[in-house]
């Protein structure tokens, strides 16, 4: 599997901040698939309005801004620090299936 350091923007009530993740998948078509069901689906709730790579719910936004291959000597330092959060995509890219490094869902985490 290979390694992808992924960045989103995300706006809520005004205030903006960068969350970057790392995203193990057999290849980008699939890292990019987990990528865009994370942003549908960032907040519990709430109706979603794509923009391609952009979602809006209700006056809060979220955009996809970068997914970068990681060689495999940078997925291991950063994995490594455990700082950011680990998520694996499965599945295919028509249904993606994200979980963590503890193999819980992101529906769940972020409900």
């Amino acid at each position: 599997m290979d390694t992808w350091l992924v960045s989103f923007q995300a706006e809520w009530q005004g205030a903006c901040s960068e969350e970057h993740v790392l995203i193990r998948s057999q290849n980008l078509l699939l890292a990019e698939a987990g990528c865009m069901h994370m942003g549908r689906t960032w907040w519990k709730g709430d109706a979603c309005e794509s923009e391609g790579y952009s979602w809006r719910f209700g006056g809060n936004d979220v955009w996809l801004k970068s997914i970068i291959l990681l060689s495999d000597a940078e997925s291991e330092t950063l994995s490594g620090l455990r700082f950011l959060d680990y998520w694996t995509v499965t599945g295919t890219p028509d249904s993606p299936v994200v979980r963590d490094r503890n193999d819980n869902h992101w529906l769940d985490f972020r409900d």
